[in-house]
């Protein structure tokens, strides 16, 4: 989130989208990602908020379908980067990265099990392409 508040500042995005699962008061990613930026002096009319980016695909396919974005720069750990890229430019977006490997060294351990984790996104993210779910019917 510091990295994304950085290009803000710099005028290298116009606005950032923090997408995730807002499904409860008690559990709230992207009302906690939208806090976090206002906190740093992001203003508010330049933070959007998805609470149903339950997952990589569906954020992506909801910035396009939903929020109308199309050319974004995806902010996120190093290793999740390549399938994020892939998962949005499948959902039609024109996607750059920027990684952060802050964690890395700050928490090893959080680290390493995202790394782990990546292994297995990876094949539902093959799947989430093959059938487009939640994506409208291309034309």
């Amino acid at each position: 989130l510091d990295v994304a508040a950085d290009l803000l500042r710099r005028g290298r995005v116009d606005r950032i989208l923090v997408s995730g699962d807002g499904g409860s008061e008690h559990h709230d990613e992207p009302g906690a990602m939208r806090r976090h930026l206002l906190a740093r002096g992001i203003p508010g009319h330049l933070v959007v908020t998805d609470p149903e980016g339950r997952d990589t695909w569906a954020s992506c396919v909801r910035a396009a379908e939903v929020y109308d974005v199309h050319d974004v720069a995806l902010v996120s750990q190093t290793y999740h980067l390549p399938r994020a890229l892939a998962l949005a430019r499948a959902a039609g977006l024109d996607a750059v990265g920027v990684g952060d490997d802050s964690m890395r060294t700050a928490a090893p351990a959080v680290w390493n099990e995202g790394v782990a984790r990546e292994r297995l996104a990876a094949v539902k993210a093959g799947y989430d392409v093959l059938t487009r779910r939640g994506a409208a019917p291309r034309r």
